[in-house]
């Protein structure tokens, strides 16, 4: 078990949300035992409440917030400074076309000097080189 802190992708906390979720019973598995603070970018929790809510309408966004709010999450803050980085990634890789809420990830994951991000789409995160350490962690292992 790790206690090093966890930074929690859209598709991660979404899984971890419903039960139904193909990918549910591998994140669960993963928040239950990484042991470290599982960190939520607020670009993430705003992604989230968008599937949510397409997914199941305003019933299930409600669900979701109450589900948010008695979870052990630290939730945080996209910066100026994560703009300017996540803009600097998305042009390096325009190429691949990253996800902007992934180079959020990833620009935060460097400020905070976070080596490990939960996610069920790894893609982005297995092209971009962040800059605080040669590849990060992701959780689940690869599927």
């Amino acid at each position: 078990m790790s206690t090093t802190p966890l930074l929690l992708d859209s598709g991660f906390l979404y899984s971890l949300f419903d039960e139904d979720d193909r990918f549910h019973k591998a994140v669960n598995v993963v928040a239950e035992t990484q042991g470290g603070v599982a960190i939520v970018p607020d670009v993430t929790l705003v992604e989230v409440m968008f599937l949510v809510r397409r997914a199941g309408g305003i019933p299930a966004a409600i669900r979701f917030l109450e589900y948010f709010e008695n979870a052990n999450f630290q939730l945080e803050a996209f910066q100026k400074q994560d703009i300017r980085r996540a803009r600097e990634l998305m042009d390096i890789y325009a190429d691949v076309r990253l996800d902007f809420v992934d180079t959020c990830i990833i620009a935060i994951a460097e400020r905070l000097d976070i080596r490990r991000v939960g996610t069920i789409d790894s893609r982005d995160f297995l092209i971009v080189r962040p800059a605080h350490c040669e590849h990060l962690e992701l959780l689940p292992p690869s599927r």
